[in-house]
């Protein structure tokens, strides 16, 4: 698990925008987070994503067959781009409202790449 700090450092460096990247176990309990975060305040915000996720997937896997693989969520000061793991784990990064969405999506999906190789 030592890796994944050093992952999440890279992600945020990666892309323009980014502030802080959150590894989140499938409870929301975070596993490791990085960058500029009021940790308290991002870990419930991560625990809410987690749970919007978790529906995401329920209903997609009923009504079409398929998995929910990552969401955007955009709020009034940040946003949000939260990434399907292995074993019910998830990444989310988070930017500013000026913050590269596309970029943040290529960086996420090659992190998750990694992240998931790692995860038993």
């Amino acid at each position: 698990m030592g890796m994944f700090k050093k992952e999440l450092r890279d992600l945020v460096k990666k892309v323009e925008g980014a502030y802080g990247a959150v590894f989140l176990a499938e409870d929301g309990e975070y596993v490791q987070l990085t960058g500029k975060l009021d940790s308290h305040k991002n870990n419930l915000l991560g625990i809410y994503q987690g749970i919007l996720l978790q529906q995401l997937r329920d209903f997609s896997k009923n009504l079409l067959k398929d998995n929910v693989d990552f969401i955007i969520s955009y709020y009034e000061k940040a946003i949000f781009i939260t990434k399907n793991l292995k074993e019910n784990y998830f990444l989310v990064l988070i930017l500013s409202k000026e913050g590269n969405v596309g970029s943040g999506v290529v960086a996420i999906n090659r992190t998750a790449t990694i992240l998931n190789k790692e995860i038993f």
